[in-house]
């Protein structure tokens, strides 16, 4: 769970650029690379966790802007036994990759 528990960090510009401008235009394009990766990636773990919480619940996480502190708060109300097999689920969850011109109900049926 390296996007929720904080491993995966977004990748540091002042080693890919110096002020705005970047050392290389390959490193620029690079840098932007793992930039999207990093956030597609923590918006996929965000809205996984998301998806498996109760409608009811939802108001209680809805202020969480990052997978790793809705994570937090999800385990303070739920703890950490009850949530083995959601962790495994959810990894499974941020791992899929889908075509996104193709409705996701294909994927989950």
């Amino acid at each position: 769970m390296p996007y929720i528990d904080g491993i995966e960090i977004n990748p540091i510009k002042n080693l890919y650029y110096k002020g705005e401008e970047p050392y290389s235009p390959k490193l620029a394009i690079k840098y932007i690379k793992k930039e999207f990766k990093f956030k597609r990636n923590s918006y996929k773990a965000l809205n996984a966790i998301k998806f498996i919480i109760l409608l009811n619940n939802i108001n209680c996480f809805k202020n969480k802007i990052n997978a790793k502190n809705l994570w937090k708060a999800i385990e303070k109300m739920y703890g950490k036994l009850n949530l083995k097999l959601i962790n495994r689920y959810l990894n499974k969850i941020i791992s899929f990759n889908y075509n996104f011109s193709t409705n996701i109900n294909n994927y989950t049926n």
